[in-house]
């Protein structure tokens, strides 16, 4: 027993330093890859809460944190990320490649898009909720190892599927805010 709890303590200690390392390489990687600068918070924002629905449902089924957890916290992390990502891509490129006439514009532009792109997120965001329930509901060899690798993936991807449409809305916001003020700009030049 002695040597599992030597190497359960080691691997924790390894994941306190894994997982900050990892969220800070997602956010430099989201920073770099966006030519907006607020959009890579906007994106990690979705992890954080995300993060929030993995630890509700954690705490629902009264699991502690270990290494297995940790895991399936950085599979979570992984696949906002990317819901986050196709989102905001597809908004980025639809707003470089048009000009506005009116904020009215702006926000139907977001809505077309983002009706483009949910339907994507949300098959990335089912697949892997299906995927793991089988390992969600297990209770054989294993379980408890498994298992709670598995929850705070499924709670955490179904409250960031909130996420989902407020990226788009605090996109929308923003590039509101950016066309009204250059048009007050333009007014008063």
């Amino acid at each position: 027993w002695s040597g599992q709890f030597e190497n359960q303590v080691r691997a924790t200690k390894r994941m306190q330093i894994l997982v900050p390392i990892t969220l800070g390489i997602m956010f430099v990687m989201l920073y770099l890859g966006f030519s907006r600068w607020w959009i890579a918070p906007l994106i990690f924002f979705g992890i954080l809460v995300s993060a929030s629905g993995g630890f509700i449902m954690l705490a629902l089924w009264g699991v502690n944190l270990s290494v297995a957890v940790w895991v399936g916290f950085l599979v979570l992390f992984g696949i906002v990320d990317d819901d986050g990502v196709v989102m905001a891509t597809y908004l980025e490129g639809v707003f470089k490649e048009r000009t506005f006439a009116s904020v009215a514009d702006i926000r139907a532009a977001t809505i077309d898009a983002g009706l483009k792109r949910i339907r994507p997120c949300l098959m990335t965001t089912a697949t892997t909720v299906i995927a793991l329930m089988p390992i969600f509901w297990s209770s054989g060899r294993g379980a408890d190892i498994m298992q709670p690798m598995a929850i705070p993936s499924v709670g955490g991807m179904t409250v960031s599927l909130i996420t989902l449409f407020i990226v788009p809305c605090v996109f929308c916001a923003i590039e509101e805010w950016k066309w009204t003020r250059t048009r007050r700009m333009q007014a008063g030049a």
